[in-house]
């Protein structure tokens, strides 16, 4: 990556919402914590939304990330989510459309949710196959079964 790049990289992550920020940090941990290598290989990676301005890259539609389990050799697709509040009670993680979306993938999908409750200094963590899920919108007492144990992790402190 030349100089150029790197600065180009800087000021479009200055300029990003501090939610995309948070979004961002919530896929790195995912790939670096949960679906760890030596593991699980990574296939794919969505492209970064500086490199999308530039030429839009169709496989950006793809779930975030696509994973090969070493034990297994199975693949599946990972969509990264992070949230930090709660829309009429519910988790709302996705739009319609995207929901439609990943359905039509023909590997297994898992939503990796990070629900923040910044006014309670609390976040859980889930990682929930989308056959079981039927709505954009998940009540955190229905999706507690998915919760994953992040131990020493304060991701957004």
């Amino acid at each position: 990556m030349g100089v150029l790049n790197v600065i180009g990289k800087f000021i479009s992550d200055l300029e990003k919402p501090q939610s995309h920020k948070d979004g961002d940090r919530w896929e790195k941990m995912v790939e670096g914590k949960i679906f760890v290598r030596g593991e699980y290989d990574l296939l794919h990676k969505s492209h970064d939304s500086l490199t999308n301005t530039k030429r839009y890259v169709e496989t950006s539609l793809l779930p975030d990330l696509k994973f090969r389990c070493r034990k297994t050799r199975k693949e599946f697709y990972v969509e990264c989510k992070y949230r930090s509040g709660l829309v009429a009670g519910r988790i709302e993680w996705a739009k319609d459309y995207q929901l439609k979306r990943y359905r039509e993938i023909k590997e297994p999908v898992y939503i990796a949710l990070c629900y923040d409750d910044l006014n309670n200094d609390t976040a859980l963590y889930y990682v929930i196959p989308l056959k079981d899920i039927k709505y954009t919108g998940l009540y955190p007492s229905a999706i507690k079964q998915y919760q994953v144990e992040l131990k020493c992790l304060k991701l957004f402190k």
